[in-house]
């Protein structure tokens, strides 16, 4: 675990960069025509990573983690009034293992009268009962923090859409928090 940071809002909001990667991410994976990496960093052009930790840290991960959705970061910003989700973030990078990106890109449906059937056959390979089970959990913790529209994300998000699009939508709004 990194530092907690939930008392830096204002240095979020000057970040377009996260929310534009997010949404070049979900245009290079989510159709499912190019394979998603086992790990993907997401890093300043100054950062310098310790592979040999990194290694150490994916094996880790690999050994108990069992495909669960992980992502390391040098800090994160708690959930709280201004940011609706714990983002990791930091010059430390930050590390998404495919679980992470294949949740990230999938599309989440919040409308009631959306069919269940519609969810599990866009999601990206699922390919088991489990799969569809976590995917339906993630969607369903998506939709309860985005009924909080803690910072406007309501008016940007559709029904389909996927976490990475919605960073991306938010990061590209004209007053993105001005």
């Amino acid at each position: 675990g990194g530092a907690l940071r939930s008392d830096e809002s204002g240095w979020i909001c000057a970040q377009r960069r996260p929310g534009r990667t997010f949404g070049w991410i979900h245009s290079r994976y989510s159709n499912g025509a190019i394979d998603i990496p086992d790990y993907l960093v997401l890093a300043d052009d100054d950062t310098y990573l310790d592979m040999v930790q990194v290694q150490q840290i994916t094996e880790h991960e690999r050994k108990y983690q069992q495909d669960r959705p992980i992502a390391w970061a040098g800090c994160a910003f708690e959930e709280n009034d201004v940011c609706p989700w714990t983002i990791p973030y930091g010059g430390f990078s930050t590390i998404l293992n495919k679980a992470a990106v294949q949740q990230l890109v999938q599309p989440i449906y919040c409308k009631e009268d959306h069919k269940e059937g519609s969810i599990e056959k866009n999601n990206i390979r699922n390919e088991s009962n489990n799969d569809t089970r976590n995917s339906k959990k993630h969607s369903r913790l998506v939709c309860d923090s985005l009924r909080k529209n803690r910072i406007g994300e309501l008016a940007i998000f559709e029904d389909g859409i996927s976490v990475m699009e919605l960073f991306y939508r938010y990061a590209a709004i004209q007053d993105f928090c001005m």
